[in-house]
Formats: C-alpha cells, sequence, structure tokens
C-alpha cells in the first residue's frame, strides 16, 4: 500500500509503503515497510508513453482516469517528458513526440 499525501498551502511529506501487520487475532496495525523508489517514475513515464502508441492523442485527464494516479504526480512526469522530448502538448491533448 503506498500512501501519499497532498496539501494545497504546503509542501507534501513523502510517500511511504505501508503494510497491514497483525502480530494476533484481535490487533492490527499499519507498518511503514520502505520508502519508494525512483522506478515508479520511470514506470509511469512508461505508461504514458504505451497509452500514447500509434499516434494516440489524450488529455491530461483522460490519462489521469486510466493511469490512477494523483494529477500532481501526472503533471510532473508529462512536464519531465516534454522537457525531455518524448511527448509533445497539443491544442487537443497530449502525444509522443515522434
Amino acid at each position: 500500500l503506498l500512501l501519499s499525501s497532498e496539501h494545497r498551502a504546503a509542501a507534501a511529506s513523502p510517500p511511504v509503503y505501508l503494510e497491514l501487520v497483525t502480530t494476533d487475532a484481535e490487533t492490527a496495525h499499519l507498518q511503514v515497510v520502505a520508502p519508494p523508489d525512483d522506478q515508479q517514475a520511470v514506470a509511469l513515464s512508461e505508461q504514458v508513453l504505451g497509452l500514447l502508441a500509434d499516434g494516440q492523442v489524450h488529455t491530461r485527464t483522460r490519462l489521469r482516469e486510466q493511469l490512477g494516479v494523483k494529477n500532481e504526480r501526472l503533471g510532473q512526469t508529462l512536464e519531465s517528458m516534454e522537457r525531455d522530448g518524448q511527448l509533445r502538448r497539443t491544442p487537443t491533448g497530449w502525444q509522443r513526440a515522434s
């Protein structure tokens, strides 16, 4: 389970992985397992490229719905991919650069 937070007026704390731990049948609690690694951002960019295959164009909203990610995280990934020359923003949405 990945726990992440968003706050409109302050920087979000870093996300963490949680695991449900039961030491006996009557008690259970969440325990931090590990911080997320940078491979998740790579995986998201690969998913975006997969959705934009074959010349498809999708709006940010549509990409977010299909990927099930936070708007902020998707926006950072899209902008990074645009800077790297992987994507191009068009009036109708996002598409692969070429």
